[in-house]
């Protein structure tokens, strides 16, 4: 299950910021002479292949028969990674880009420059990570690499090739030809941008087109003036020269809505937000089919599914209702997982620590073991230096652990899921140099 946290809705240009297929006339960023790329993995040269060892983490709060998390070295040796995605990792070294299982089997890819690896990005300059540098910190590097090189449900990741970029299967097999400038990750749909000199030579200035794709890397739109993919979400946007405003889809081809204010940024535009459930538009909201919906969007703080957190003003609280308004909790949310394929989720329930699996009919059920963190009360050590402590807690909101971070440029703490399963990975950055991944494990 992937989760989405309660939160206020933002503007439509700090959603376009945020986004990561959000595209527009990409931020240069430097590069160099790329490096000849193998046609297939075997030709590649020796690589590493890491065997992981763990320790465990005792745990402050023993809880019986629950979760603790167990340290990993399997990222060691590696310049740059991102997080596990459906069992599979980026890594990087000296020049090899190739993904690791959550085992340690490796399977290289292709060699491409550091400088050229961070030209995958669309949405501007990246966190390309420098040790001893104040410019950016391994948490914003793993952030970064999750929303670029993350391996999508198909087995589909993107692939480099003599300064392009395309997609192939991990073990190399070419889905899509690598002919993008840039690239999104391809999740239930993903987008490249490809430039083409419209005269000889370079002369006459640049041709911009960009093509959406389905999750199995087929071409499902194209378009040569502009385009927008949300591969999270499951939008795409094509401009209309007719109307000179955009028309949204879902990623099956259904539309959404036509017509829509379009930006120069490649974004809806203005104030216009996509959200798992639907849209707001105008300060109106709508569903994924384009309907109406009879609700106040301005006291929306979660917009997923058939599920709405709308704020009660008078309550001061959030309270659970459907896409109609109609309560189906008695209290307010703080996090929703997405629904399973049965219609299950995880609810996190206002005034209490507890997370608890409810089913369709939002019938509570067996909740099994879990893990989550929640920043602690910051304060000041011995030395004067500013601690950030987050605490592990689970399903009951009992404390697991505690981890520490001392003089933390940002929130420490990094996991894509939420909440936290078996088998499933947390990332600790204690300082702005150090990554330590963590495995969900059961208390022995």
């Amino acid at each position: 299950m992937k989760v989405i946290s309660v939160l206020r809705l933002v503007s439509a240009a700090t959603l376009c910021a945020l986004l990561a297929a959000c595209g527009g006339e990409p931020v240069p960023v430097s590069s160099s002479a790329p490096l000849s790329a193998p046609s297939s993995a075997s030709e590649t040269a020796p690589t590493p292949e890491p065997v992981p060892e763990s320790r465990q983490l005792t745990a402050d709060l023993p809880v019986e028969g629950a979760l603790t998390l167990t340290e990993s070295d399997i990222f060691d040796g590696y310049e740059h990674v991102s997080p596990f995605f459906n069992g599979w990792a980026f890594v990087y070294k000296d020049g090899q880009a190739g993904y690791i299982s959550e085992e340690g089997e490796y399977k290289p890819l292709y060699t491409v420059s550091s400088e050229d690896l961070y030209g995958i990005d669309f949405i501007g300059t990246p966190s390309i990570y420098v040790p001893g540098t104040s410019y950016s910190s391994r948490r914003g590097e793993l952030y970064w690499m999750g929303q670029n090189f993350r391996c999508s449900e198909s087995g589909v990741v993107p692939y480099y090739r003599d300064g392009k970029w395309g997609y192939s299967d991990l073990d190399g097999n070419l889905v899509v030809e690598p002919v993008y400038d840039q690239l999104t990750w391809l999740g239930q749909v993903g987008y490249g941008l490809r430039r083409e000199f419209s005269e000889s030579n370079g002369v006459g200035g640049v041709s911009k087109f960009y093509d959406i794709f389905n999750s199995q890397g087929e071409v499902i739109a194209t378009t040569a003036t502009a385009g927008w993919a949300d591969p999270t979400l499951g939008y795409y946007m094509l401009y209309n020269e007719q109307t000179g405003n955009a028309d949204l889809y879902n990623a099956d081809g259904s539309l959404v809505m036509a017509d829509i204010p379009y930006s120069t940024g490649n974004c809806p535009w203005p104030d216009c937000d996509v959200y798992a459930g639907g849209i707001v538009l105008n300060g109106v909201a709508y569903d994924r089919t384009g309907a109406e919906l009879p609700i106040d969007a301005q006291t929306i703080d979660l917009f997923q599914g058939d599920l709405l957190a709308l704020f009660d003003q008078q309550l001061q609280d959030d309270i659970g209702t459907d896409l109609n308004g109609n309560p189906v909790l008695d209290a307010g949310l703080w996090l929703v997982s997405d629904p399973d394929e049965n219609g299950g989720r995880y609810i996190g329930v206002q005034g209490s620590g507890s997370i608890r699996l409810y089913n369709a009919q939002f019938e509570e059920q067996t909740t099994p073991p879990l893990l989550y963190a929640s920043q602690g009360t910051l304060y000041l050590n011995d030395a004067g230096e500013d601690v950030t402590p987050i605490r592990i807690l689970d399903q009951d909101g009992n404390e697991v652990l505690v981890l520490e971070a001392v003089n933390c440029p940002e929130y420490p703490v990094y996991y894509p899921a939420e909440p936290l399963e078996e088998g499933d990975w947390l990332y600790w950055c204690p300082d702005r140099d150090t990554l330590i991944p963590y495995r969900v494990t059961a208390t022995q």
